[in-house]
């Protein structure tokens, strides 16, 4: 017949927490509700009565004294099961183990961090993509170490994998770091375009306003034969530029005769964010979109930003 008993889990970090559990709830059961109390993975449990670790299939009843007194268990972190999925486990389960790695965070130390890394050359793209992820969760910011090994992967055969490298900067890199920076300037022109996509949200962060380096990297590509990097070009330069810099200014008024209205779109744009208001020459160059006679988008954008910064 099923009763209940009382059963005290410790953990080494010294949290303690007795509960009432069901005679028959296996150790895997129990490893589910500390899962919830205390956030650590259940594949990164390991249970343990007097001296010995117990299995997931045994009942807890197995180890209850006889005489009624609480069950005294203590839960260690352990790796070994997830190494194990890394070591032999296909795709999908290799991913499962990083995703519980990652779950872990920096309570897994240097050991985790190990696991992870080991995974970085796996020949799934899918693995190597959990595994920048993974790298976010588990690193130290600003290691200098990890920022290398996920700026290698920005040059991955795999845009997934690239693109996942870049979101994966954005997290771990210090803000205004140069390598990153430059790492980031390169992927404007990837010939993926979720990794510019990429590029477009996280280079901000990383720059901020008014780096000149970042200005001159991200104007480069202005000049460029694909108008998709063109565009996230013109994007870029009012994100990453100061307000109010005329000389910026003046190179997205050439771009509002761009042969492709995603640009001609993107430089209106650019006026709005970028140009003070009573700005004669920024007014100047976006009256004649207009009457842009391609696309109704870029006429959109020129009332939008004609309201920002004509004099009231």
């Amino acid at each position: 017949p099923s009763t209940t008993i009382r059963v005290a889990l410790t953990a080494l970090d010294g949290k303690y927490v007795e509960l009432d559990v069901d005679s028959q709830c296996t150790v895997a059961d129990l490893k589910h509700r500390a899962a919830g109390l205390w956030k650590v993975p259940v594949e990164c449990q390991q249970i343990i009565v007097g001296n010995s670790p117990v299995t997931d299939p045994e009942r807890l009843c197995t180890f209850s004294p006889p005489d009624g007194r609480i069950l005294l268990l203590t839960i260690v972190v352990s790796l070994d099961a997830v190494n194990l999925e890394l070591d032999q486990g296909g795709s999908e389960r290799r991913m499962s183990a990083l995703r519980a790695i990652a779950e872990l965070g920096v309570r897994g130390g240097d050991r985790a961090l190990a696991s992870v890394r080991a995974c970085l050359e796996d020949p799934e793209a899918s693995v190597r993509r959990a595994t920048l992820k993974a790298l976010a969760r588990v690193a130290e910011k600003s290691s200098e170490r990890i920022i290398q090994d996920v700026v290698l992967h920005t040059e991955d055969d795999e845009p997934d994998v690239r693109r996942a490298a870049v979101q994966v900067l954005a997290l771990i890199a210090p803000a205004g770091d140069g390598l990153v920076l430059e790492v980031l300037g390169a992927r404007v022109a990837d010939r993926a375009a979720s990794v510019r996509q990429a590029v477009l949200e996280v280079l901000p962060q990383v720059a901020g306003r008014g780096n000149p380096e970042v200005v001159r990297r991200v104007r480069a590509h202005l000049e460029h034969h694909d108008a998709g990097i063109r565009c996230l070009a013109v994007k870029l330069l009012s994100l990453v530029t100061a307000k109010g810099d005329q000389d910026v200014l003046g190179t997205i008024r050439s771009c509002v005769a761009d042969g492709d209205w995603r640009v001609r779109q993107a430089a209106a744009e650019a006026f709005g964010a970028l140009a003070p208001r009573g700005d004669r020459d920024a007014i100047d160059a976006v009256l004649p979109l207009l009457e842009d006679r391609e696309h109704w988008n870029v006429r959109q954008s020129a009332v939008e930003t004609l309201g920002l910064i004509s004099e009231r």
